[in-house]
């Protein structure tokens, strides 16, 4: 079993996860991830029929992921809405679209551009570990060397009406290159 390490901080309002190392299996990680980035992202006001109507977090294939987060978000509420987990197919799009978050698992390669384009218009936040995600998705999670790291597509998600907040926004490094370092100006000559 591959334990990962998981490097970073996610904040808001209600929780603050700072700069730590973390050790854990990786679809522990991953699912950790997946039931944070709920927590940062701010669906259309229509999207819910009630304020207590459930989050639904979809999983499409068969993924390891899926037990941890079955773990992971037993019981658990993200802004007064009680968070659900379902298994969601190609096969069986109408649980996908009635999702607010697809984790689509590395088995669904082959289908994703199908479940893709049938809920492109729709407020759903995608999430993947497939390699380049998020030149098609929303949020990818890159593993590098023993770390889970996010490629994040804030153009795929403005245009599903999400709104990705600042704090998720700067988890991207890819989307905040190092600063240049400013040159060394010469000292103007001694009178």
């Amino acid at each position: 079993m591959e334990i990962l390490c998981f490097c970073g901080w996610i904040a808001t309002s209600e929780i603050s996860i700072r700069a730590q190392e973390i050790e854990a299996p990786e679809p522990q990680v991953k699912a950790a991830f997946v039931y944070n980035l709920a927590k940062l992202v701010e669906w259309p006001t229509n999207t819910f029929p009630s304020p207590t109507a459930p989050l639904r977090i979809g999983v499409v294939g068969r993924d390891p992921v899926f037990r941890p987060l079955e773990t992971t978000l037993r019981g658990k509420t993200i802004d007064g809405h009680p968070v659900q987990l379902v298994r969601a197919s190609a096969n069986n799009l109408a649980n996908a679209t009635n999702c607010h978050i697809l984790f689509f698992g590395e088995s669904e390669r082959r289908t994703l551009s199908q479940v893709l384009a049938q809920i492109d218009s729709l407020p759903i936040l995608t999430v993947s570990d497939m390699k380049g995600f998020r030149s098609v998705g929303m949020i990818e999670l890159v593993k590098t060397n023993e770390h889970i790291n996010l490629g994040i597509n804030p153009v795929a998600a403005e245009r599903a009406g999400l709104k990705l907040s600042s704090r998720l926004l700067r988890l991207d490094r890819s989307l905040h290159p190092p600063e240049e370092a400013t040159p060394d100006f010469p000292k103007p000559p001694e009178q």
